[in-house]
């Protein structure tokens, strides 16, 4: 394996694990990332999320 290649792939995969370590740590702090700011609470995701914290929009 060439050693370019390899270097490649580490960096790639020390990002990915990042961005799953950022959504992880959103996620248990209680914020919903999927811009529920702008869609008044009607998109699935946003419905389960506040059903969840027990709050309503």
């Amino acid at each position: 394996m060439n050693l370019a290649t390899l270097i490649t792939g580490i960096i790639v995969l020390l990002i990915v694990v990042l961005a799953f370590r950022s959504l992880i740590r959103e996620r248990r702090s209680g914020k919903c990332s999927c811009g529920c700011s702008s869609c008044s609470g009607s998109c699935p995701h946003c419905a389960v999320f506040m059903k969840n914290k027990g709050e309503k929009k």
